[in-house]
């Protein structure tokens, strides 16, 4: 079954800073910004703030959210890991809430937003200046499959082992390079 998005998904943009983030020993929010998204989910270690009166709707919710980057070459989306204290996305990043996670499992719609094919319509959604950037409601236009969740489930697993197979064959074609350049200078140094 192919689904728009518009009909799956609630997206916000993230918090607007007005000032430089300055960050606080008691802090009670932690911030996600940018910089601190890298690949396969990784955040490094967020900075925390002291932030009176913030919206519970613009809080993560590691159960049902993603992360989207709303500016750059590449869109790319992130699941919100388990998260230790309240934590808001900031402004470019979009907070990207699944209405029905037993319907749309948001493991497997970050895998689909990731994929060249979702890349390609989202950069052309962008509008462009010197930099692609997204409006919050580019992800209504997309359309993606959505099968039955166990098959998510098993396309996320085949997904995984994809990318280790190919980190694997990656790392030993990498290995034989460096023994042929080790080679190579032996020989030539004879």
């Amino acid at each position: 079954m192919i689904v728009n998005l518009a009909d799956c998904l609630e997206v916000r943009c993230g918090v607007t800073m007005r000032s430089r983030i300055i960050t606080h020993p008691q802090g009670n929010v932690c911030l996600v910004r940018m910089q601190d998204m890298h690949d396969e989910n990784a955040w490094q270690a967020l900075p925390c703030v002291l932030a009176k009166n913030m919206p519970h709707a613009n809080l993560l919710d590691p159960a049902c959210d993603l992360v989207l980057r709303g500016r750059g070459q590449r869109l790319t989306m992130r699941c919100v890991p388990q998260l230790t204290m309240p934590t808001v996305c900031v402004s470019p990043l979009m907070r990207v809430r699944v209405r029905d996670p037993a319907r749309l499992l948001p493991q497997y719609l970050c895998w689909y937003v990731n994929t060249p094919q979702a890349q390609a319509q989202l950069q052309h959604q962008a509008y462009q200046s010197d930099i692609a950037q997204l409006r919050v409601h580019a992800l209504d236009a997309l359309c993606m499959p959505l099968p039955a969740p166990e098959r998510q489930a098993m396309i996320l697993t085949a997904a995984a082992q994809a990318r280790s197979d190919c980190a694997a064959a990656q790392a030993k074609a990498w290995q034989t390079y460096e023994q042929m350049i080790q080679d190579l200078l032996e020989e030539a140094g004879q």
